[in-house]
């Protein structure tokens, strides 16, 4: 996997984790990772929004995070802004979102594998991940839906759900 693309992720989660205190995190919400593989050179997105990432939001942490950003890899736009408004428009302001340049093309099935788990560590969290190239985009999508039952005295917990679905809005 891309470690720009981990530690972006990893610098979200710091700063959402270092702002928070010893609060929990609260509410729901999503993460997008897009890819852009085809331009040259290839781009990755990374976004959040909903409530769980609300301390990132302010002014000064955004800094922060800009900072900590441009020691480690290339900022740049976003290549395709649309994917963000659909992202927004199902979860949310968006909160963080930065795109980076990338050296080289990267392994997208160890990037899945990694963000599923991420879904399910953080339960509250839809995380989709985008493909694009020009003509069509590759989307999956991975979160937790808890079930509970009650065995006993005991709560057992099924959390695990995967699935290719696109956005109800599309």
């Amino acid at each position: 996997m891309s470690t720009k693309l981990r530690q972006v992720i990893r610098l979200l989660m710091v700063l959402l984790r270092s702002n928070r205190g010893k609060a929990r995190a609260l509410g729901n919400g999503g993460l997008l990772v897009l890819l852009s593989p085809e331009l040259t050179p290839p781009t990755h997105t990374v976004a959040a929004a909903g409530p769980w990432c609300s301390k990132v939001a302010k002014k000064n942490i955004k800094k922060e995070a800009v900072d900590r950003l441009s020691s480690f890899v290339s900022l740049c736009n976003c290549p395709y802004p649309e994917e963000l408004c659909k992202f927004s428009d199902h979860f949310g302001p968006l909160r963080f979102a930065h795109s980076f340049q990338v050296d080289q093309d990267c392994q997208e099935l160890e990037i899945e594998r990694f963000l599923h788990r991420f879904s399910l560590v953080h339960a509250q969290i839809t995380v989709i991940f985008n493909k694009r190239n020009k003509e069509q985009t590759h989307q999956q999508v991975f979160s937790a839906k808890s079930t509970h039952s009650m065995v006993g005295r005991a709560i057992a917990m099924d959390s695990a759900a995967f699935g290719q679905l696109a956005f109800p809005f599309l």
